[in-house]
Formats: C-alpha cells, sequence, structure tokens
C-alpha cells in the first residue's frame, strides 16, 4: 500500500487540521490463547508481517498524522515494538504507545483516552488494531465531516464491508443485522452511503432477531442488511470520548455504546455507514479469519496488500508464479516440491523431496527431508525434523517437532513447545508451555485478567513436568484446555485455522428476514424466530469445490433481485468474483450463475411446494432478466455447449432445480442464447456414453429428448425447404 503525498500547491482548507487516531490494541477477549498468554495479538505475525503493522499503514495512507496506541496487556512488548520499528523515526506519522493501567474494557481505554487529553482533530478515528484494508480512509472523513457540518448530531461514521454471511473473511460468530434508513436521495446518490445506522444487532449463535415496531413506524423506509461486515472503522467527532467519560455504563464499543447512542431519545444523537463495496477491508478477530485474511493477502485479494510490496519493514519478497512468494537467502533442495499460495521466509530452509503448499513459513525456520506440509503457519525459528506432516495448523515462533511425527489439521502448537520424535498431536489440539492452575489460565488478552505481560507463569523449559502423553518423549509443553480459558465459550472447532468438515453454513439462517413482517401488537417488539427455515445452501453438496463462489455468485444475484444493484453492475460483479476465486472453466462458471438464477425462483421448489405454472414463470422471468450475464460470457459456441454442462450441472447438484432442465434449455434457445448446435451436441455425447452416467444426469437426458427431438424435425424441415 502507497501513502498519498500532500501536494505543496494546494491551498489550505477549513480542515486542515492533522489527522489523529486510535487504535485500540486490546481485544478483551480470549480468542487467541493460548498465544496471547505470551505475547499481543497485534504482534502475531500475519504472512510474517506483525499485525498491528497493518493497521498503522492503513491508516498513514489514509493521510493519518498522529497514532495513539492504547495497549493493557503486554504493553511492554509493544512499546518496543514501536520503539525498534521504522514508525519510530517516522516523520510524516507519528505514533504514540499508551500504557493503561486498571482498564477491563474499551470504555475505560477511551475514558482514559479523554482524560490524557490528547486528542485534539475533529474528526478522528478510532480503529481496532486487527484490521487490515485498503479502503480510501478520506473519502470516508470527507462524508462524515459533510454530514457534520449540516447537522452536529452526526457523530459517528461507521465502515461497513459488503460481504455474505458465510464470507470467509467473516468471524463464525458473526450474525450482524443492521437497521438502516436511507440517506434522503441526492441528484446523486454516493454508493458507499450505507444510510443512517438505526438498530445493531450482533447476538452470537442467536435464532431469533427482534426490533420494537416503532421502529417501523418512526422509520417506515427502513431496511435490513445482514450483508454487512462491521470492519471496527469508525470517524469519530470529539463528542463520542465526551460520551464515553460522562457514562461509566459504556464498556464495549458496540454494545453498550453503540446501543446507547441509538436507543436514547434524550440524546438525539445520529450514526451513519459508509459501506465498501469493491476495496479490501476485513478483521482478524480470531483464529479462523487469521487463516482467511492470510489467504487472501497471498493469493492477492487485498492488493495491493500482498507480501512483494514489501512496504513492511524490511521484507525482501519476490513474486512467483502461482502465488508463491520468496525472500532472499531461502534454500531449497532441487528435489522439493513448492506447490501454490506459499510464501518462504528469509533465510529458511527446505530439505529434499519435501512438499509445500498453501502454507506460510517464516524467517529462520528450517525444514527436514520428506516433510509435507499443507495449509500451514510456521513463525519464525521452527525447526521440522525429517519425515513429518503438518496439515491445517499453526506453530508459533521457536516450536520444534520431531522427525516422524504428525501434526493434525486445527492443531496450535504455542511458542517454545518441543514435540518428541514420533509423537502424533490430535485434531484441535492446542499445546503450550504456560503453566495451568486450579483455576484455569491466565490470559493476558482477556478483559477479567487484568494481567500485565510480567504476571503470565512461564514454568522453566529445563523442570522434568512434561507429559510424554502429551508432546511425546523429550518433548516439551502440555495440552491446553481451551473450554477452561475461554470466558465466551467458543467451541474451539469453530475457532481455527481449518475449517470444521461438517460445519453448517449460516448463510441462509439469515434470509429469514427478506420475509419478515411487523407484529400487529406495537407494543410487542417483533421477532423473526417463527419464520421457516429455508435450505440451508443453494447446493446439495456441501463438499463441491467452488461452494464458496457457488454461494457468492446467488448471493450477487439475489441483491439483483432485490433492486441493491443494477444488472450491469452485477456483471462486473460476477466478473470479478470469478478473477479472484480462479475460476476458469465455463462450465462451473455458467453452473454457478445458474444456481443463483434458480435460488430466486419464486415460489422455491421444496419438499412441500412443487413444481408449478407459477415456478415456471418465474424460471422464464429469471431467464430473460438475466440473459445478458449469461450470454455476456457464452458468445462462442464453444462456451455455449459448456453452458448446456453448466445448466445439466446446477440442476444435477440439488433435486429441487431438475424440473427446471428443460424450459431453461428451450427458453435460452428460444433467447438465441444457446444454439441448436451447441444443445444437439451436448445431448449426442451424453447419449453416447448414458451408461456410465450417473442417475441425475441420466433423468436430465431423458428429461431433454423430446426437446432434442423436435430441434432435429425442424433442422430437417429446414433442410427439405432448401432442397
Amino acid at each position: 500500500m502507497t501513502r498519498k503525498k500532500r501536494d505543496s500547491h494546494a491551498l489550505p482548507s477549513e480542515f486542515e487540521e492533522e489527522l489523529q487516531a486510535v487504535v485500540l490494541a486490546d481485544s478483551f477477549n480470549s480468542r487467541f490463547v493460548p498465544i496471547t498468554l505470551e505475547t499481543p495479538k497485534v504482534l502475531m505475525p500475519l504472512v510474517n508481517v506483525p499485525l498491528l503493522d497493518y493497521t498503522l499503514e492503513f491508516l498513514a495512507a489514509g493521510e493519518v498524522k498522529e497514532i495513539y496506541i492504547l495497549c493493557h496487556s503486554h504493553s511492554n512488548q509493544i512499546e518496543e515494538y514501536i520503539r525498534e520499528s521504522s514508525w519510530s523515526d517516522d516523520d510524516e506519522c507519528v505514533v504514540h504507545v499508551l500504557k493503561l493501567d486498571n482498564v477491563y474494557g474499551t470504555g475505560d481505554a477511551l475514558r482514559a483516552v479523554h482524560q490524557a487529553d490528547v486528542i485534539r482533530s475533529d474528526p478522528f478515528v478510532l480503529v481496532s488494531a486487527d484490521v487490515v484494508a485498503n479502503v480510501d480512509l478520506q473519502d470516508v472523513i470527507k462524508q462524515h465531516r459533510l454530514r457534520s457540518s449540516r447537522d452536529s448530531r452526526n457523530i459517528l461514521t461507521s465502515v461497513f464491508k459488503r460481504a455474505s454471511p458465510n464470507h470467509r473473511t467473516r468471524s463464525p460468530e458473526d450474525e450482524l443485522v443492521l437497521a438502516l434508513s436511507p440517506t434522503p436521495s441526492s441528484p446523486k446518490r454516493i454508493s458507499s452511503d450505507g444510510g443512517r445506522l438505526l438498530a445493531y444487532d450482533n447476538t452470537p449463535m442467536s435464532d431469533h432477531i427482534s426490533f420494537d415496531v416503532s421502529l417501523f413506524e418512526i422509520h417506515p423506509d427502513v431496511t435490513f442488511r445482514f450483508d454487512l461486515m462491521d470492519c471496527f472503522i469508525d470517524v469519530c467527532s470529539p463528542k463520542v470520548l465526551e460520551l464515553f467519560a460522562d457514562n461509566f455504563d459504556y464498556q464495549h464499543l458496540r454494545s453498550h455504546f453503540l446501543k446507547g447512542v441509538l436507543e436514547s431519545e434524550i440524546l438525539g444523537l445520529n450514526v451513519h455507514t459508509y459501506v465498501v463495496e469493491t476495496d479490501y477491508a476485513a478483521r482478524v478477530p480470531d483464529l479462523r479469519t487469521y487463516d482467511s485474511v492470510s489467504k487472501d493477502i497471498v493469493q492477492r485479494w487485498a492488493y495491493p496488500i500482498c507480501p512483494d510490496n514489501n512496504v513492511f519493514g524490511e521484507s525482501t519478497f519476490k513474486f512467483h508464479k502461482d502465488n508463491i512468494y520468496r525472500e532472499q537467502n531461502v534454500i531449497v533442495d532441487r528435489t522439493a516440491n513448492i506447490g501454490r499460495n506459499t510464501v518462504l521466509g528469509e533465510n529458511s530452509k527446505i530439505g529434499a523431496y519435501s512438499s509445500i503448499e498453501n502454507s506460510v513459513i517464516g524467517r529462520n525456520c528450517v525444514i527436514g527431508n520428506n516433510v509435507t506440509l499443507n495449509g500451514t503457519y510456521l513463525w519464525d525459528n521452527c525447526v521440522i525434523e525429517d519425515d513429518c506432516t503438518i496439515e491445517d495448523a499453526l506453530l508459533c515462533t521457536n516450536v520444534s517437532v520431531g522427525a516422524g511425527s504428525t501434526i493434525s489439521r486445527g492443531a496450535l502448537l504455542s511458542f517454545n513447545v518441543v514435540i518428541g520424535r514420533g509423537h502424533h498431536v490430535k485434531p484441535y489440539q492446542a499445546i503450550t508451555t504456560v503453566d495451568q492452575t486450579d483455576d484455569g489460565w491466565d490470559d493476558d488478552d482477556n478483559e477479567s485478567s487484568g494481567l500485565d505481560s510480567s504476571q503470565s507463569r512461564v514454568k522453566d523449559a529445563s523442570e522434568p513436568i512434561w507429559k510424554e502423553s502429551d508432546v511425546g518423549v523429550g518433548g516439551i509443553g502440555r495440552i491446553f484446555h481451551r473450554e477452561l480459558a475461554d470466558d465466551d465459550k467458543v467451541d474451539p472447532h469453530m475457532n481455527s485455522i481449518a475449517v470444521v468438515p461438517d460445519e453448517k453454513s449460516t448463510a441462509d439462517s439469515h434470509q429469514r428476514l427478506q420475509h419478515a413482517s411487523p407484529s400487529p401488537r406495537s407494543e410487542d417488539p417483533i421477532s423473526f424466530s417463527d419464520i421457516d427455515e429455508p435450505q440451508t445452501s443453494a447446493v446439495d453438496d456441501p463438499s463441491l469445490a467452488n461452494t464458496a463462489f457457488v454461494n457468492e455468485v446467488s448471493f450477487t444475484i439475489q441483491r439483483g433481485e432485490n433492486g441493491q444493484l443494477d444488472v450491469e453492475s452485477i456483471v462486473l460483479e460476477i466478473k470479478s468474483l470469478k478473477l479472484s476465486s480462479n475460476i476458469v472453466d465455463i462450465t462451473d462458471f455458467s453452473a454457478a450463475i445458474f444456481i443463483g438464477i434458480f435460488s430466486c425462483v419464486d415460489p422455491q421448489p421444496s419438499n412441500t411446494e412443487k413444481f408449478s405454472k407459477k415456478m415456471l414463470a418465474s424460471v422464464k422471468r429469471l431467464c430473460e432478466k438475466w440473459n445478458v450475464l449469461i450470454s455476456r460470457f457464452t458468445r462462442l459456441e464453444s462456451d455455449q455447449l459448456k453452458a448446456v454442462y453448466g445448466l445439466e450441472q446446477a440442476c444435477s447438484q440439488n433435486s429441487f432445480y431438475r424440473p427446471f432442465f428443460e424450459h431453461v434449455l428451450h427458453h435460452l434457445y428460444d433467447l438465441d442464447t444457446l444454439s441448436e448446435e451447441s444443445i444437439l451436441l451436448w445431448w449426442d455425447e451424453q447419449s453416447s456414453k448414458l451408461k456410465s452416467l450417473s442417475e441425475d444426469e441420466k433423468l436430465l437426458v431423458n428429461q431433454a429428448t423430446e426437446f432434442v427431438s423436435w430441434l432435429r424435425e425442424a433442422e430437417s424441415e429446414d433442410s427439405s425447404d432448401e432442397d
């Protein structure tokens, strides 16, 4: 990411004061234990760069001139890092570390800032220290200033990123639903203006959402959005700090402060939203998103935030084919295989016949012979001896793994852990050297502990206290029981870098909102808990390789159906999804589009709702509307053939969509989207290998037989007429 240079010839404006920012370094939860028992979350390396650097660079690129980092746990480590980094002598952006004592939440931290009287800019930026973004911060500030100049009650603008509920960068616990009132239309509506925020609900794992009916009476134009992810980037007026100082009940930024402001008629203050559509914006609140954001950076979704830009520290990455990044002085044996989406840190060594793919290797790591790493993160100075297999695991700094060991998916080995030779670490197991007490674990990132870094108890590694059953013969460490440490009681399988195979997507549970209606009793809140759940996915097979892409396309088309985006915007967005997801096969791409179209059929087919004339009319209408999307990618005859296969694939993967096949095939032929030749060629190819087809495919071939016969007869008649 590059910083904007100030124009020396620009005229000073009325807002020329130096922009300041407040960075919240403490998360006040225990999502990253046992790692945060020994180091602050913000210094965890994300693709070999401390997480804090991404946030600071985002602010500096947004022309922030002075930054205050608020830290409580491990504050000495953060202070030392800033002092020894390039931030300490940056003339364009001055960074301060405010070490806070006796704080137990965000509210305490912000009250301390107000008392210190260091924030002078109006507005100032308030941001969590786990933000990775390339958003144009100046545009957010510009919109906030414009609203505030018109009405001083507009005290806060929060940034949200459009992301479907099952988006990879959304935490498994993110159940956010926003109630918004659109900003009054202007001659040219700003697309990033999400409107005024009326209600904010992020109750984790809740099966219902309630709003008071008065919300609809006061704001008849209210809309509900479940497709927005909170980036925890806020542009604030100084009034925000004053409110925290005046109200000691405000401890949490969202559930206390934001809710209090939105529900208080006495205060009469407004919060607005800024919606990011195309730029990258994400947070790293847990291990799942740590993995997702890392992959986004490696796969260049977050460009220009990528390793080979080398804007962080003294990195020396070079980009190679298949998203492989190598720093200088990396030694790779000629027989080793370095697969796609892999980062190799400086001075690391890869032994003979080893295979590494979809992994990030830190600096000064030594990987022996015949080692297999897939989906794995090694921090600096790790040693992996010969014949080890590690899959979807996280190994912190100075971890050693003995020869012949296996580290299973979801495992986490914290600092200085040693795994003995031939040992097997079980799936989702965490191991640390930190001592366990009868009271649980001391987590320096936990708001209830209130400890600083000097108080975490780490045993001397020379003490004979390690169990062979935990770490093998000669190993160092003990099993960490997350259920004892996690004050929020989060399932460790959910908070892991490895996706649980049978994890159910929550995407469609949010679609209940689209069908909700107000309760007739004005004194009762509106509840959405009684609305029937639709199908959980657009496809029956959750193991489908491109399920994430299919769901994203379906969600995008649904937004178009709801009038949130025009057709041209949908075409552009789906084209971007195709490129970013590396979908090169037109068959897979067409299948995703058809599944997206089918998901908008009204009524939706189900066990109780069979195929009907109303459903058929809906299918035809959708084909006509989205024909521009299909035809845009099927101009070649060969692509039209693949589109037929894509339609077949879409109808095969969901039994409820099978009756659509012949009708869509015929209708797209009538629309001149699919040629007669492509349809006949598909039928001939499939008929020739009918015995080897699946039962679903056979049904579709048989279903199309009558239409194909009609085509052949019409072709024969045309030939006779010509004769």
